[in-house]
């Protein structure tokens, strides 16, 4: 049975995933992966809808559509930054046998953060976009992610909501992300805690109390 196991790697696999230096190497590596594969992506998106914001019928429309873009590039741009920063900081963990909290804390944090950042920016240029053209934005980049604030009305007011809805429920995403990963993190010290030796200090034989 063991020569037969020789032939399989799940079981070495799985070994591997246990410790904790790899499990974290791991999860750096997947990090910058994927703000590799976001760079490609936004770079592909900007060029498409650039050769898209030409086809509008009024200079308005296109000054409008230039503006969504420079703060797509800037929402692009701090979503892969983010990563970077955050595969750093796993990078920087500490291992001990509570490896996975610490892990998962930062990564509640990269998820707020990612959230906050990219929708916020991303709106402001849609009501932005809204203003000069009457339209959502969708005429340029689609489809539109699931998790963004819907537009209601594409006038100024409409463009106004959609622009305070959406940083404030990006907001409040942001304050949840970051309440998590302080528990994980409050929960982690108090384990460590529980579990270190306690140190006794015992006075010296021949030493009194008063140092004699």
């Amino acid at each position: 049975m063991g020569k037969i196991e020789n032939y399989f790697f799940m079981k070495s696999l799985l070994k591997l995933l246990g410790q904790r230096h790899f499990f974290y190497r791991l999860v750096v590596i997947s990090l910058r992966v994927l703000a590799g594969i976001l760079i490609l992506a936004g770079m592909a998106s900007f060029f498409k809808a650039g050769k898209m914001l030409f086809d509008l019928p009024t200079k308005g429309a296109i000054t409008g559509g230039i503006l969504f873009l420079c703060f797509f590039v800037l929402a692009t741009y701090a979503v892969i930054h983010i990563l970077f920063l955050r595969a750093a900081s796993v990078d920087k963990l500490q291992a001990d046998e509570y490896f996975m909290l610490p892990l998962t804390a930062i990564l509640c944090r990269l998820v707020g953060e990612l959230y906050f950042f990219y929708v916020s920016l991303m709106a402001i240029g849609g009501g932005i976009f809204v203003w000069f053209t009457g339209k959502s934005q969708t005429i340029l980049l689609s489809p539109t992610p699931a998790f963004f604030p819907k537009l209601d009305q594409a006038n100024f007011i409409g463009g106004i909501e959609y622009m305070l809805t959406a940083v404030l429920v990006s907001f409040l995403v942001l304050v949840a992300s970051y309440a998590v990963a302080e528990a994980l993190n409050l929960l982690v010290r108090k384990f460590r805690l529980s579990t270190a030796p306690h140190q006794v200090h015992e006075e010296p034989e021949n030493q009194s109390r008063f140092g004699s």
